[in-house]
C-alpha cells in the first residue's frame, strides 16, 4: 500500500475504492468471527452484517489513505503517512459502531520491550512505530532489490524519500531506525520498573457452558448450583489469604441474577469474612435492563456497588434503528423484546481492600473506559466476559490480546473471566501470569499487585493522537510555504 500511494497515477477516485477493498479486506479478516453466529441468526444476514461492518471499517482508511495520496504532490513524506494512518485507527473506535480491532499495534503483544510503550502512547503510539518499521523495510527493499521509480521532487527533506539521493536516503533510515530503537531502549526501561508491593488475592471460575445450555431454564440450577461448588473449592483454597476476590463471568445465566434470593442467601453463607464475588449478571432499574457487573461480600449485595456496561454491542445488546429492522419480517423476531440500556458512567467496584475498574466482554477493546477507571483511582482492571456466543472462532483468542493491551497503557494488571474461555491473569508489563484453554471448566488462583503509579497515558490519553495532528500540520505548512516561496520568486 505505500508503494502504491507514492508511485500510482491513477485518479482519486480509483485511489478511493482500491484503499476501501484493501482496508474492507483487512478488517473482514480480524471480524471473521461474525461468521460464527450463524447458529443464532439466518446465514445470509450474518454475511450482509459482516460485508457491511467490514466496508464501514475499511472506509476510514480508504478516506485517510485518499488524503494522503490528494496532498502526496505536495510532499514525499513517509512520516505523514504514518500518522495518517494511526489517526485512521483511532478514529475508527469512535462512535456507536466504533471497534479498535485489527489496529497494527495489537501485533506487538509478544514483543514486550515495546508493549510496554503502550502506558505512554497506547495502542495507537505503538500502531505508528509498526509503521515507521513497515516504511524502513519497504526503503530498503526499494533500494536494494528493485528498479522502482519514485517520484523526485524539488524541495526535499529528510522527511522524503529519494533512492537515487543517498544522502537523503540514508539520513531518513538512520532516523527511523533510530527512534525505533530509542522505543525499544525506553520500553526495556520500563518493564524492569515496579512501584508497588501491594497483594491481593483472586480466583477466576470458568464455568464452561454451552450458550444453548445457558438459554434452557431448566438448566440454571445447574449452572448456579456448578458456579456454587467451584466457589467453595476456591474459598477453601484460600484459606490462609487475608482476603480474597472470587470472579464470575459476564451473565452467568440470562436472569436477574440479583433477584435470586436463593442464589444470593447461599452464597453469603458461603463467603468468609475479606471475600468478595464479582459476577456479571442482568438487572433492572427504572423499567430498564443493563447488562452489569455486581459485587457481593458475606455481609451485603449493594446493588449500587456495581458496573452498568457504558459500551453495548450493536445487534446483540441493542438494535440501532430497531424500527426500521423491525419492518423487516425475515429479522423482526430478532429486533423485538427488551434491548439493554446503556450505563452512563464508568463507576468502580469497591472490595475489602481494592477498586476494581470493570468492563464487560467486548469493552476490552475500548481503551477509554479502562483509562477513565485507572484515573478514577482503580486498583486493577477486570473484564467479564461470556464468548459462548462465538464457540471456536478467533473471538476469545482477539478479546484476550486486546486485553493485555487494557493492563500495560494503564500500569495495571488485569483479570480477564470468560465463560468459556479465554480467561486469564496478566501483569501490568502484558506478562501472561496464567491462562485458560477454550471449552473446558478452569479454575485460576492468582495473586496481583495492585496499586502501581498511574501511567502517562491514563493521565494523558490523547498525546500520540496530538502529535500526529501536529506533525501533519508541520509537514504540510512547511511544504506549503516551499511552493508558495516558488511560485512567489518565478513571478
Amino acid at each position: 500500500m505505500i508503494h502504491y500511494l507514492t508511485t500510482t497515477t491513477d485518479k482519486t477516485k480509483t485511489v478511493f475504492l482500491k484503499t476501501l477493498c484493501f482496508g474492507s479486506i483487512i478488517m473482514g479478516v480480524y471480524h471473521r468471527w461474525f461468521l460464527s453466529l450463524n447458529e443464532w441468526a439466518p446465514m445470509h444476514w450474518i454475511i450482509i452484517l459482516f460485508i457491511g461492518f467490514s466496508i464501514f471499517q475499511g472506509l476510514f482508511y480508504a478516506i485517510g489513505l485518499t488524503l494522503f495520496k490528494k496532498c502526496h504532490h505536495h510532499t514525499n513524506s513517509y512520516l505523514a503517512f504514518a500518522c495518517i494512518w494511526t489517526l485512521c485507527e483511532w478514529v475508527r473506535v469512535l462512535g456507536t459502531f466504533g471497534n479498535s480491532a485489527g489496529a497494527l499495534g495489537y501485533s506487538q503483544i509478544n514483543l514486550l520491550p515495546l508493549l510496554q510503550l503502550s502506558s505512554i502512547i497506547s495502542v495507537w503510539g505503538l500502531s505508528f512505530i509498526c509503521i515507521l518499521g513497515n516504511i524502513l523495510c519497504y526503503k530498503l527493499i526499494v533500494v536494494y532489490f528493485t528498479n522502482t521509480t519514485i517520484p523526485i521532487l524539488k524541495n526535499r527533506s529528510w522527511i522524503t524519500f529519494n533512492p537515487y539521493n543517498t544522502t537523503h536516503f540514508y539520513k531518513s533510515t538512520l532516523i527511523y531506525i533510530f527512534i525505533i530503537c530509542i522505543a525499544y531502549f525506553l520500553g526495556s526501561i520500563l518493564l524492569n520498573s515496579n512501584t508497588s508491593t501491594k497483594v491481593e488475592h483472586i480466583s477466576i471460575l470458568q464455568g464452561n457452558h454451552a450458550q444453548r445450555f445457558k438459554f434452557d431454564p431448566l438448566n440454571w440450577k445447574k449452572i448456579i448450583y456448578d458456579y456454587m461448588y467451584l466457589t467453595g473449592d476456591s474459598i477453601y483454597d484460600n484459606i490462609p489469604k487475608p482476603s480474597h476476590i472470587i470472579f464470575w463471568p459476564e451473565t452467568v445465566i440470562p436472569s436477574l441474577l440479583n433477584k435470586n434470593s436463593w442464589h444470593i442467601t447461599t452464597l453469603k453463607e458461603q463467603l468468609r469474612s475479606q471475600t468478595s464475588v464479582i459476577f456479571g449478571s442482568s438487572i433492572k432499574e427504572n423499567d430498564l435492563y443493563f447488562n452489569a457487573a455486581l459485587c457481593i461480600s458475606s455481609d451485603t449485595l449493594d446493588i449500587t456497588n456495581s458496573y452498568k456496561k457504558t459500551k453495548l454491542m450493536p445487534f446483540g445488546e441493542y438494535w440501532p434503528l430497531k424500527g426500521f429492522f423491525s419492518s423487516f419480517n425475515t429479522i423482526a423476531k430478532w429486533s423485538t423484546g427488551n434491548d439493554y440500556s446503556k450505563g452512563t458512567k464508568i463507576q468502580l467496584i469497591q472490595t475489602t481492600n481494592s477498586k476494581v475498574s470493570t468492563g464487560i466482554c467486548l469493552e476490552a477493546i475500548y481503551p477509554h473506559i479502562f483509562q477513565k477507571g485507572t484515573k478514577q483511582g482503580a486498583d486493577f482492571l477486570a473484564v467479564l466476559a461470556n464468548n459462548a456466543w462465538f464457540f471456536d472462532s478467533i473471538a476469545a483468542e482477539e478479546l484476550f490480546q486486546m486485553s493485555i493491551l487494557r493492563a500495560v497503557e494503564n500500569n495495571r494488571f488485569l483479570v480477564l473471566a470468560s465463560n468459556n474461555g479465554i480467561s486469564a491473569v496478566v501483569s501490568n508489563k502484558g506478562q501472561v501470569i496464567q491462562k485458560t484453554i477454550l471449552n473446558k471448566e478452569q479454575v485460576i488462583h492468582s495473586s496481583i499487585s495492585t496499586g502501581h503509579k498511574k501511567s502517562i497515558f491514563t493521565l494523558l490519553p490523547y498525546i500520540t493522537q496530538l502529535i500526529c495532528i501536529i506533525i501533519i500540520c508541520f509537514i504540510y505548512k512547511i511544504k506549503l510555504l516551499n511552493i508558495m516561496t516558488s511560485i512567489l520568486k518565478k513571478n
